[in-house]
C-alpha cells in the first residue's frame, strides 16, 4: 500500500482489506481520455467511495452489476463534469473570466470533478500535467464571493485528505469540523 494510503487508514482506523476487486483502471484513458492518478486509484480500490466526516463526498467510477468492462465507468464518471458541472463553470467564465479561471473537461489540461460536499463545493485535479499524480486539486468554495471561491492545493488527492483533515487550512477546517463523525465512511 502507497505511504499516502496507508497514512489516511491510519486516521481513519481504516482495515488494509480492499472492498473488492479492482476497478479496470488500465481501461480509463482509452474509455475517457484520462489516466487516474496513482494514489486515487488505490484510494478508491481500498476504500470505495464515500464521505471523509459526512461531508466531503469522494466520487468513483462505479462498477454497477451488470456493468461491461469496456471501460463505459469512466464515461460516466468524467461525464459529470463534462455535462453536468461543465456547463455552469463555463457560463461563469463566459460572463466574467475571473469567476472560473480555469478550463473544464473536455477542454485540454481542463478540471475534472472527482467530489464535492453537501453545500455544493466542488472539487477537482487540475489536469494541466502530463503526470496524473502531478495533478493539484482546485476547490470551488460555493459559499464565498464569487472572485475568490477558488483555491488551488499543490498537492496529490490522498495528501490533500489529510491536509484538509489536520484543521490547519482555515476553508478546509470549516467545512470538516465535525468531531463526531467518522473521519471516512463508505457509501458504495
Amino acid at each position: 500500500m502507497r505511504t499516502d494510503v496507508m497514512h489516511f487508514a491510519e486516521l481513519a482506523d481504516l482495515t488494509a482489506e480492499p472492498v473488492g476487486p479492482p476497478l479496470p483502471w488500465e481501461r480509463s484513458r482509452d474509455a475517457c481520455g484520462v489516466e487516474f492518478p496513482a494514489d486515487y486509484r488505490e484510494f478508491i480500490d481500498q476504500f470505495g467511495p464515500g464521505e471523509v466526516r459526512s461531508y466531503l463526498g469522494v466520487n468513483a467510477p462505479w462498477l454497477w452489476p451488470g456493468a461491461s468492462q469496456d471501460g463505459a465507468i469512466f464515461r460516466v464518471f468524467t461525464s459529470r463534469t463534462i455535462d453536468d458541472l461543465g456547463p455552469v463553470f463555463r457560463e461563469m467564465r463566459n460572463e466574467d473570466p475571473a469567476l472560473c479561471p480555469y478550463p473544464l473537461l473536455p477542454e485540454p489540461g481542463g478540471l475534472l470533478n472527482w467530489g464535492g460536499t453537501v453545500q455544493g463545493d466542488q472539487f477537482f485535479w487540475l489536469t494541466s500535467d502530463p503526470d496524473p499524480m502531478e495533478w493539484p486539486v482546485v476547490v470551488w468554495f460555493r459559499g464565498k464571493d464569487l472572485r475568490n471561491a477558488w483555491r488551488r492545493y499543490n498537492m496529490r488527492f490522498v495528501a490533500f485528505l489529510v491536509h484538509a483533515l489536520s484543521g490547519k487550512d482555515q476553508d478546509m477546517h470549516d467545512l470538516l469540523n465535525w468531531p463526531n463523525e467518522p473521519i471516512w465512511q463508505r457509501t458504495g
